[in-house]
């Protein structure tokens, strides 16, 4: 922290407790909104936030309505998030996951879509 200054630390609140965001994010949140549109089949509702070091690499990414991404949540895969769903900090969810409305993610907590075959037992699994 220690190249901390006033206007990172204030984004650093932000972005770990999203519920503090405010309209004066409003144009930031539209620039994050164009860049995933682009880069990761997203679809997100104006009123949603993401945190400028969320981690989102997708083939497929909804967020709804009044849905939020906190800091340092690792989001890859094909991942539909309801209305007023929260990914809180450090969270992962990876796979084809789809949650409803009103869901929690706590922070550190993970999801995985996904599974290892073991079909061949006779092969180690890394």
């Amino acid at each position: 922290m220690h190249n901390l200054d006033e206007n990172l630390y204030k984004q650093k609140k932000v972005d770990c407790q999203p519920w503090l965001r405010s309209s004066e994010h409003d144009i930031q949140q539209r620039l994050i909104r164009e860049i995933l549109l682009r880069n990761a089949n997203a679809t997100i509702a104006e009123s949603a936030f993401i945190a400028t070091d969320a981690n989102i690499f997708t083939s497929s990414f909804h967020l709804g309505g009044s849905s939020w991404v906190a800091s340092g949540a690792m989001i890859r895969g094909d991942v539909y998030i309801g209305n007023d769903c929260s990914v809180n900090v450090n969270a992962h969810i990876a796979g084809k996951v789809s949650l409803g409305h009103g869901c929690r993610i706590a922070s550190m907590a993970s999801i995985y879509g996904f599974n290892h075959g073991h079909q061949q037992t006779d092969i180690f699994n890394k």
